[in-house]
C-alpha cells in the first residue's frame, strides 16, 4: 500500500511495520533456537502458537468490553451471542468465530514457516518472503489494476535485484 491509495491507513500501516519486523526477527531467533538444538520443529511451534493466543486474550477481552459494555447492549432474542442470565454478553459468537478461524490460520502458516526455515534457514526465507511480496504486488498491478507510480517500480527493481544479488553469490559461493 502507499500513501496515495484510497485503502491507505497510517494504523494498519503502522501495524504491518511492525508485523514485519516481528516476523523477521522471529526468523533469526527461530533459526537459532533450531540449529542450537533448543528447541525441535514441534516445540517452537507450540511455543510460538501458545505465546500469540496468550497475547490475544487481552485484545479479545478488549473487543468484547469496548463494544459490548453492558445489559443495555443486549443481543435481542435469537442473535448470534450467548449470554448468561442477566442478559451482558458474555461471548459472541461472530467474534468467537473469527478468532477460531484466524488461529487455525495462523497456526498454518507457522507450520510452513517453521519448516521453510528449518530448511532454507533464515536469509533463504527472508529472500523467499521477498519474492513472495513481490508476486503479490505484481499480481494486484495485473489482477486488481492498482497504479503503480515510478517509486513503487523502483521499490520493486530494487527488490528483485537484491534476490537475484543474493542468488548469485550464494551460486558464486558454492562453486
Amino acid at each position: 500500500a502507499s500513501l496515495n491509495e484510497v485503502g491507505f491507513n497510517s494504523t494498519g500501516f503502522s501495524i504491518a511495520c511492525v508485523s514485519a519486523i516481528s516476523q523477521t526477527v522471529y526468523n533469526i531467533l527461530a533459526k537459532k533456537a533450531l540449529s542450537a538444538g533448543h528447541f525441535n520443529f514441534n516445540s517452537l511451534l507450540v511455543y510460538t502458537c501458545g505465546s500469540a493466543s496468550l497475547m490475544m486474550v487481552p485484545f479479545w477481552l478488549l473487543e468484547q468490553i469496548h463494544f459490548h459494555p453492558g445489559p443495555a447492549d443486549a443481543p435481542a432474542a435469537g442473535e448470534n451471542t450467548v449470554a448468561p442470565e442477566q442478559g451482558h454478553p458474555l461471548l459472541r459468537l461472530d467474534s468467537a468465530t473469527t478468532l477460531a478461524v484466524c488461529g487455525v490460520n495462523y497456526f498454518y502458516e507457522m507450520t510452513l514457516s517453521t519448516r521453510v526455515i528449518e530448511r532454507l534457514g533464515s536469509l533463504g526465507y527472508s529472500v523467499t518472503d521477498v519474492v513472495r511480496r513481490l508476486v503479490v504486488i505484481i499480481a494486484s498491478v495485473l489482477i486488481y489494476g492498482n497504479s503503480i507510480t515510478v517509486l513503487n517500480a523502483c521499490g520493486v527493481m530494487i527488490a528483485m535485484l537484491g534476490v537475484v544479488a543474493y542468488n548469485l553469490a550464494r551460486q558464486y559461493s558454492e562453486s
